[in-house]
């Protein structure tokens, strides 16, 4: 199941799938937040899916369920659900002198509510999902956003910066976990005239090298993430090409994760991975049946294992934002995998890629592949035979 938002108001998209040999007709139900919205009847031919649309959804809505209510063989399959969680404001403060190429790269984001300071004015912030520090680090670091720092200049009390050279071919560290930062980004077509030369620290790894030093760099201090830039953007051609706002987007994306969960929908099993949000003091997971599982903030991403019921999983995070803390609630889906599960027909089994398999004609072809080994044996047999036979024995 998905949702869009339209000029009408929002549509929900189901798609309803028959495994069978014949033709079906099916009653199916739209639920949004608990009740009965819709029911119509449905049909599906044989072996085809149906795409669904319901439309006219109240604009207010947070959960729409779907069910089919004719009875099966496998029920667990027959409902699917979906939420319409749009996403949060996030606060990001940008501390510079004046960097508009860099104001504009970051408000081009729609969830992004830009605050702009100087120097002189950030000694002491908090209250923030993400604080871009341009040309300046603060002495106390803020704890509870994520962070990227453009040029920090030596004797920074935060990162060992040593001297500046000139950047020269630069190379994207391809097998780095953020080289994802620079898709769709031509690296190789940037002039920067000078770069800090600064030493990696623990917590971090090169993205982007720059031949004496790194020009990117990122990593996770416990749950904060981190991304530096070795250089200013003013010394650079970089601000000029659209490469960059691709650049800071794509930043943007990991530093500031839109929802706990890179996806929504997830199958039975299936290792899920919840994004901590900036500032996050305790997290935990409801299941479909209402145990309460609690995990433990160390790193940005937080891998779930107990996926193993089908339904709705709310996850609350206990945030700290400046002063005061807020208790923010997500959802995921969890279903059955249809593909492996819901196709019921006699001789029928999945791939390793995920396809329909024929069981008789995989047998068929074992059947074939053993056949040459009996005849060789059933020769070696025959040879034996006859040299007993040539000896007199």
């Amino acid at each position: 199941m998905s949702w869009s938002q339209t000029p009408n108001g929002t549509v929900v998209l189901s798609k309803i799938a028959n495994y069978s040999d014949e033709d079906i007709a099916l009653t199916v139900e739209c639920l949004v937040d608990g009740a009965t919205f819709d029911i119509r009847e449905v049909a599906v031919p044989a072996g085809r899916k149906a795409d669904v649309y319901w439309k006219g959804i109240p604009a207010d809505a947070k959960r729409v369920e779907v069910a089919i209510l004719d009875e099966d063989d496998l029920a667990v399959d027959n409902r699917g659900w979906t939420f319409m969680e749009l996403h949060k404001e996030n606060k990001v403060l940008l501390v510079t002198q004046r960097n508009v190429f860099l104001e504009k790269a970051i408000a081009l984001r729609d969830d992004v509510n830009l605050v702009k300071t100087a120097y002189e004015h950030a000694g002491n912030v908090n209250g923030y999902a993400l604080y871009v520090f341009d040309g300046y680090i603060p002495s106390k670091l803020p704890r509870d956003g994520n962070m990227i720092i453009f040029n920090p200049l030596p004797e920074n009390g935060f990162l060992k910066v040593e001297g500046e050279y000139v950047p020269q071919n630069l190379r994207l560290l391809s097998h780095s976990r953020y080289a994802r930062f620079f898709d769709l980004v031509n690296y190789k077509g940037f002039n920067i005239a000078r770069a800090g030369r600064i030493s990696v620290p623990r917590w971090a790894e090169v993205v982007l090298d720059g031949g004496q030093g790194p020009l990117v760099m990122a990593g996770e201090m416990g749950a904060q993430r981190v991304v530096v830039f070795s250089f200013d953007v003013h010394h650079s051609d970089i601000s000029l090409k659209v490469d960059f706002p691709i650049l800071i987007q794509n930043v943007l994306a990991w530093v500031l994760p839109q929802s706990s969960g890179q996806e929504r929908g997830f199958y039975a099993g299936q290792e899920v991975f919840i994004n901590l949000l900036p500032g996050a003091q305790e997290i935990w997971v409801i299941t479909p049946s209402g145990k309460e599982l609690t995990l433990e903030p160390s790193h940005s991403q937080i891998p779930f294992i107990y996926s193993h019921e089908v339904g709705v999983y709310t996850v609350r995070q206990v945030v700290q934002q400046g002063d005061r803390q807020e208790v923010l609630e997500s959802h995921f889906t969890v279903h059955a995998p249809t593909h492996s599960e819901s196709d019921l027909r006699a001789g029928r089994v999945m791939s390793d890629m995920g396809q329909p398999a024929d069981v008789r004609s995989d047998v068929s072809g074992l059947v074939k592949e053993l056949w040459r080994y009996f005849a060789w044996a059933v020769l070696a047999v025959i040879l034996l035979e006859w040299w007993v036979y040539q000896r007199g024995y």
